[in-house]
């Protein structure tokens, strides 16, 4: 991605369509170094920051990854670079940050019903079934595990087990997938690692 007045129309509009939702402390486009200084300049009238990644060197290494810096606890109102939105709330963070490469197209989202997914899943996993209990626990529709063509889960003799076509959601979000495992005593019921 290049900074171009797309881009910048693009993260402007994103920033005055939200002027009285949720949002962040500050609003950056991330673009490659050597950008246009013209649009930087034009992108500080507006508040909005824009982050210049450098490429790595020969060894792979990139010092400084990027700049300006990211504004700190104490620095954050002495950084001429960084613009202070003041929102009336902040952004609700994610209980897991997503696993995707950032500017990769057409990224596999991590929305909350994936990470309930994921958990039902992992119950499957860890006990060879799931049941209905389960999906009401975790408040997700069973019908789309249990319905159509390549059916996601088929009866068994305890509960539901894995259907020709359930997805890979471990191949999907491999680091997610560890994170919400590692958490499973603190959502999975008792009886998970039963089976």
């Amino acid at each position: 991605m290049k900074l171009n007045a797309k881009v910048l129309l693009q993260s402007c509009e994103e920033s005055y369509r939200l002027i009285d939702a949720p949002g962040p402390d500050y609003r950056a486009v991330l673009v490659p170094a050597g950008s246009s200084v013209d649009l930087a300049r034009l992108a500080a009238y507006v508040g909005l920051t824009v982050l210049q990644m450098e490429a790595p060197d020969q060894a792979g290494a990139i010092r400084p990854p990027f700049s300006p810096n990211l504004p700190g606890l104490t620095s954050r109102h002495l950084n001429p670079h960084w613009h202070e939105l003041l929102p009336m709330s902040r952004c609700e963070l994610p209980e897991y940050v997503p696993d995707v490469r950032a500017g990769a197209p057409a990224p596999l989202a991590l929305t909350a019903w994936k990470i309930k997914a994921i958990k039902v899943a992992l119950l499957l996993e860890a006990r060879g079934y799931v049941t209905r209990a389960d999906f009401k626990r975790m408040q997700i529709d069973i019908r789309r595990w249990i319905t159509g063509k390549r059916t996601w889960l088929r009866a068994g003799e305890q509960g539901f087990v894995r259907g020709p076509g359930f997805p890979d959601f471990r191949g999907q979000h491999p680091v997610n997938w560890e994170q919400i495992k590692a958490n499973m005593p603190k959502w999975a019921p008792s009886n998970a690692a039963s089976g």
